[in-house]
């Protein structure tokens, strides 16, 4: 059973959510400009971590294209 979230409890979720995947994101930027062999391994452990890596054969115009994620897309949104 989930307990459901006030306003201020998700908003601050989303916050922390956000900035997880920001320092994720700024880790890989600078992991490749040190030249490092799998800078996206930082940004891949946050996906992983949430259910979000897209399958093997996804194409990224289409990944895009339709940026909703069903995982996290409350029903009626």
């Amino acid at each position: 059973m989930t307990a459901t979230l006030s306003r201020s409890d998700l908003a601050a979720q989303t916050a922390a959510d956000y900035a997880e995947l920001l320092a994720a994101a700024r880790a890989a930027v600078a992991g490749q400009a040190l030249g490092h062999t799998d800078p996206l391994v930082y940004v891949r452990h946050v996906l992983d971590r949430h259910g979000q890596l897209p399958p093997a054969d996804a194409r990224p115009v289409v990944l895009l294209a339709h940026p909703a994620v069903p995982a996290l897309t409350s029903p009626g949104a």
